[in-house]
């Protein structure tokens, strides 16, 4: 089902922002009155320039942006800046270096990191996984490689911050044979037949209304993540955020695996909210039918004119996009209140500013 979006919002609020300064070749600056929450260090960063002239581009400093979170993964997003008037055909290589000294000899690249440039080679998304530890400071600079020249950005602060157990939701994993394990409830739920909460697409936390004017990515060009995934994406998979653990948001595949190599039935939960039981291997989880929230309300049908009578769904978030970059894939059920189930899919064109219910997976 698809909406028009139309309202450019803010990225990403809950992310933290890392003030860059405006040169590669000016030194960072100890003295700034930044709010970053990052720790200071008491010597001065080498920040030498070890860009070469001839390289036809530049990074734009000032647009440097850091989320991290406590299970070590990095996205630093930066725009990179034409100096050429000819530019050469091949894209050009961003690499994370970083280190914990402010020495710029010591810099070394960042494992298991990939980077996204944008067709028009006007930014570029950085991502890294374990990357650094928990409640660690980290000075880092960005290196683009285009043939044989290079240039390097300002030094930035990437800080790791500590998930206390108290913030991570405790999830049971279930063992259906797949090639994931299945969390035993939805994200916020006290059980695993209750509801749970509501998220958008990309966000971090529930909200009380679901429009496209209040969806944090409304306008933002995510044209990257089209038939990919944001499954274990720092600050993008809430599952990952709120859990920890390992868990994260299943992909397409993983849940058209659940419906297609499980046995599935409708039932009554306390004889009125009906929910789906998969079963494989010995084991078996509920999906309650918690509907989609849309505005401020839950509603149960195609349509979204209102609740049908006799009839419930469930729409469950996947990390994957479809085809479109303002679009997702879900796993979706509709059934009878009295647990008869009608019909099962996975939709490759659900509204990502719409509130799904989670569902999360992790790796075996």
């Amino acid at each position: 089902m698809k909406f028009q979006n139309s309202i450019i919002a803010p990225l990403l609020s809950v992310a933290i922002l890392v003030a860059a300064l405006s040169s590669c070749s000016s030194g960072f600056d100890d003295d700034d009155d930044d709010k970053d929450n990052t720790t200071q260090t008491d010597d001065k960063t080498d920040d030498t320039d070890n860009s070469d002239k001839s390289c036809p581009y530049a990074f734009d400093n000032s647009s440097i942006q850091v989320y991290a979170n406590a299970l070590n993964m990095v996205h630093v997003k930066v725009a990179i800046l034409p100096t050429a008037d000819e530019l050469p055909d091949q894209s050009p290589e961003v690499t994370l270096l970083f280190s914990t000294s402010t020495d710029s000899n010591s810099f070394k690249e960042a494992d298991y990191a990939t980077s996204i440039l944008a067709e028009t080679n006007d930014n570029v998304d950085i991502y890294a996984d374990k990357f650094g530890k928990q409640g660690t400071t980290y000075n880092a600079r960005l290196r683009l490689t285009v043939g044989d020249t290079k240039c390097t950005s300002q030094v930035f602060r990437i800080q790791i911050p500590t998930l206390t157990e108290a913030q991570k939701q405790e999830l049971n994993a279930v063992d259906l044979g797949l090639s994931v394990l299945w969390a035993d409830r939805n994200l916020g739920a006290e059980a695993d037949t209750s509801v749970g909460s509501y998220f958008s697409w990309g966000e971090l936390t529930p909200k009380d209304t679901y429009t496209p004017e209040n969806y944090a990515h409304n306008g933002i060009d995510l044209d990257m993540f089209i038939n990919d995934s944001i499954s274990a994406r720092p600050n993008l998979d809430v599952a990952l955020e709120s859990a920890g653990d390992g868990w994260r948001l299943p992909t397409y595949d993983e849940v058209r695996e659940l419906y297609m190599s499980c046995s599935w039935a409708g039932q009554n939960i306390r004889g009125e909210i009906a929910g789906l039981r998969f079963s494989a291997n010995g084991n078996s989880i509920i999906l309650p039918c918690a509907g989609i929230r849309v505005e401020d309300r839950v509603v149960h049908n195609d349509e979204f004119t209102g609740f049908i009578t006799g009839k419930v769904s469930g729409y469950y978030m996947t990390g994957t996009m479809g085809q479109e970059n303002d679009v997702i894939c879900s796993l979706i059920f509709t059934m009878m209140t009295n647990g008869k189930g009608e019909g099962i899919s996975v939709s490759k064109n659900e509204d990502a500013w719409m509130g799904f219910s989670v569902r999360p997976v992790k790796d075996r």
